[in-house]
């Protein structure tokens, strides 16, 4: 069903066809629903519209913003039409701080709007309004072109959809929830926290084979018992990323070496220097991790997999890359990475392995970072965009060391293969439309 905004009509008005008016359970009165905005208007018959065409006023819900150049689905379900689909996109930062140049990096998120339609606009977690059923945001519109600008700014009712990419609070998300119902997905963060995720996922015994050994750090008596055991043990910030607050340390027969992620080297004589060297330097919470590094000559390397919900709302593998570090670097994040490979040239090049070999290994990994995210799902957590960092080792065990929700997606169109950086910028916009009304089917 299409839409003609007209000028003529009273805000409180609709024009529809005979055809159609012959489908409502009344014929006076129409109830349209945009997100959580409802309101009923009177109906005027129109015999000359199309039958598959309904008329609304410009100014419908003169107190939100309903951009009329966007293309919007039209469904009557139940006697009642419903627009949409909106979807909100919340990610971090001050609404404030977000100009052309600031948005333009979301612009890749939008290369299928012909699919999704609608209204999608970017919004932070202090841009909702609850109370008032409302949130501001700027609006993407590839028709758009008053001032130059593609974006526009407006006052929105609360959405059919939300992806989110921000911290919420707790009592926020399960107010939202109340309104909309299991419509906000990425909606927690505690699985960022490494150590619940050895706590988690090790309780899964087909995934605890595939998980390094984790304990939390607890001090210098510990960190000597484990260098006993492994020879050399990872020390990690609980909650953070990009490899901050990340240690490697082993020892020899002159004692002790530390290396942090910006590649920093610490000789340490004795264990009462290792001793105050972990106590000023260990300032986060912290686990303490089993090495599983895949050596290539002086290098580490990772492999970085990509999983999303997409228009079916099943999980699909959207590719994987490998990172590969500088030379004796701990870390393969961007200050330690030397190169970045497809994970299938990586396969093959490196671990020398057969294309059979390869897509063996790439379901492998879909299926151990699918099970670890189903044991989120299972906790009640609506998920559906993820990112997993995985090691190989030499006999080809898998190792899952860290699971993503914020992945700095955006940041990634010239670091990792076109194709993956296109599908994780779109497919989450297609799953927020295929978990409202306006889903395929």
């Amino acid at each position: 069903m299409d839409i003609k905004w007209m000028e003529s009509l009273k805000e409180n008005e609709v024009v529809l066809s005979k055809s159609l008016i012959e489908k409502l359970p009344k014929s006076d009165v129409l109830t349209i629903h945009f997100g959580s905005f409802k309101t009923e208007l009177i109906v005027i018959q129109d015999k000359h519209l199309n039958k598959e065409t309904i008329g609304l006023p410009i100014n419908l819900g003169s107190s939100y913003s309903i951009p009329t150049e966007l293309q919007y689905e039209c469904l009557l379900l139940g006697g009642q039409i419903y627009i949409g689909p909106i979807i909100a996109y919340i990610v971090r930062g001050r609404l404030e701080d977000f100009h052309d140049k600031a948005l333009s990096k979301f612009i890749p998120r939008f290369n299928a709007y012909e699919e999704t339609k609608g209204l999608i606009f970017i919004s932070t977690k202090d841009s909702i309004n609850i109370e008032e059923s409302r949130m501001t945001g700027f609006y993407y519109s590839p028709y758009k072109t008053k001032e130059g600008s593609k974006w526009g700014y407006g006052e929105f009712p609360l959405p059919d959809a939300i992806y989110n990419r921000s911290f919420l609070k707790k009592s926020k998300i399960s107010m939202l929830q109340e309104k909309l119902g299991d419509v906000i997905f990425n909606s927690s963060y505690l699985n960022l926290d490494k150590w619940r995720i050895w706590r988690n996922l090790s309780k899964k015994r087909k995934l605890k084979t595939h998980l390094p050994y984790t304990e939390r750090y607890s001090g210098v008596n510990q960190a000597k018992r484990l260098l006993d055991k492994y020879g050399a043990l990872y020390i990690k910030a609980r909650r953070n990323s990009r490899g901050r607050g990340i240690f490697h340390l082993s020892k020899d027969c002159n004692g002790f070496m530390v290396r942090d992620h910006k590649n920093r080297l610490t000789l340490l004589e004795n264990e009462k220097q290792l001793k105050t060297f972990l106590d000023d330097n260990i300032v986060y919470a912290s686990i303490v991790q089993q090495p599983v590094p895949y050596k290539y000559g002086k290098r580490v390397l990772d492999f970085r997999v990509y999983l999303q919900k997409n228009e079916q709302r099943e999980w699909t593998f959207q590719g994987f890359t490998t990172r590969i570090s500088k030379e004796d670097s701990v870390v393969t994040n961007t200050v330690g990475r030397d190169d970045l490979l497809r994970g299938e040239e990586a396969l093959a090049t490196i671990y020398k392995l057969d294309k059979k070999k390869v897509l063996r290994i790439e379901n492998e990994m879909f299926a151990l970072v699918k099970s670890a995210v189903q044991v989120y799902e299972e906790r009640g957590m609506h998920l559906a965009d993820i990112a997993a960092d995985i090691i190989i080792d030499e006999n080809l065990h898998l190792w899952l060391l860290e699971l993503q929700l914020n992945y700095a997606s955006e940041k990634k169109e010239y670091e990792i293969p076109f194709e993956i950086f296109q599908k994780i910028m779109v497919t989450p916009f297609i799953y927020a439309k295929a978990i409202t009304k306006f889903r395929k089917g």
